[in-house]
């Protein structure tokens, strides 16, 4: 019987040559593995693996993982570490999607130029490794939202307000081809400032001064405008041509002038082109020689500031060389008493 087993053996042996199935050495358990149960092992001969006390697998000094992907060929992807000063821990999140890759080489949290991720941010070191970054935070959404930065070189516009949005208290957005102001409250209503189509290169210049803008119905030479044009108020009128009414002011003014438009409707009396109308008011008690500034006076006007019919009072002019003098008037002819009268006056001349 027992030569018989032994015949069957060898058999056996005999056969599980011919099909190559010979037993393998066992794999080589690596260093702090408790057994072969411990999925941390390399073919016999490695030393490049290693496993710590908790079974963890850890690649020695000098060792990279390589990958070499769906296609067998001269093409692989290299997992390299940088000598690390302490340790350190890389989490793979619970997520599908693609790692975001950089062409520094150095490109960790506060190293020179470097790029890394903060909670809900972006922060940008510069070109000096300190204790100061730039930061991009993003306010949580209530919706889906895109921000869009345009094919082109050029500065962020910046904001003192940290909810600079569209429709928000205070707040300074763009429209097509506008800035829109919300104003202090978020409503429906804004106030948008516009460029119309250019045909040139245009400049408007805000004056080192504080005050109110003057507005106009368009722009220069549109219907309806009202605009300055070097020493000139131009008024276009109704249709827009070549023809503007100008009200033209001295060109180097040799003391401040007063233009007192009346309370009342009627028509402007115009003067030769060479003159220029003075006006002016005094408190005059008999005759007074008025401060005009003309070099040859030609016209001359008074009128009493205050209704004076029910007293009779009445106030006349006389010119003589540059000198215009107004006098006021009693009924009886004699001068008017020491109190004197407020007369509005006005002359006409040349500069």
């Amino acid at each position: 019987m027992k030569k018989y087993l032994s015949v069957a053996w060898a058999l056996l042996l005999i056969l599980a040559l011919a099909v190559g199935c010979v037993p393998k050495p066992a794999p080589e358990l690596l260093a702090g593995a408790a057994d072969y149960n411990t999925p941390c092992y390399t073919p016999q001969g490695g030393a490049s693996f290693t496993c710590d006390s908790g079974g963890g697998f850890v690649v020695n000094a000098g060792a990279t993982v390589t990958l070499e992907g769906a296609t067998a060929d001269a093409y692989e992807t290299t997992l390299a570490v940088v000598d690390p000063t302490a340790d350190r821990t890389f989490t793979l999140p619970d997520a599908t999607g693609y790692a975001v890759v950089s062409s520094l080489a150095t490109n960790a949290p506060d190293a020179a130029n470097s790029i890394s991720g903060a909670s809900n941010a972006l922060l940008f070191e510069g070109a000096t490794a300190n204790a100061y970054e730039t930061s991009v935070i993003v306010i949580d959404p209530t919706a889906d939202r895109t921000v869009t930065i345009p094919d082109e070189t050029g500065a962020v516009i910046m904001s003192a307000l940290t909810t600079n949005g569209t429709d928000v208290a205070n707040s300074v957005t763009g429209g097509t081809n506008m800035l829109v102001w919300e104003g202090a409250t978020a409503d429906a209503y804004e106030t948008s400032v516009s460029a119309t189509d250019p045909t040139a290169d245009r400049s408007v210049v805000l004056q080192d001064a504080s005050g109110t803008l003057v507005l106009s119905a368009g722009g220069i030479d549109a219907a309806g405008a009202l605009f300055f044009s070097g020493q000139d108020l131009k008024y276009e009128g109704t249709t827009a041509d070549a023809y503007e009414g100008v009200l033209r002011f001295p060109v180097e003014p040799t003391a401040d002038y007063i233009y007192v438009l009346p309370s009342y409707s009627g028509t402007v009396m115009l003067a030769a082109a060479a003159h220029q109308t003075v006006f002016g008011s005094n408190t005059i008690t008999g005759t007074l020689a008025v401060t005009h500034g003309l070099t040859t006076p030609a016209y001359v006007f008074c009128a009493l500031a205050a209704d004076s019919s029910a007293t009779g009072q009445s106030c006349s002019t006389v010119i003589s060389g540059s000198t215009v003098t107004v006098k006021v008037w009693k009924p009886d002819g004699i001068t008017a008493g020491s109190a004197g009268l407020a007369i509005n006056w006005m002359v006409v001349g040349t500069p």
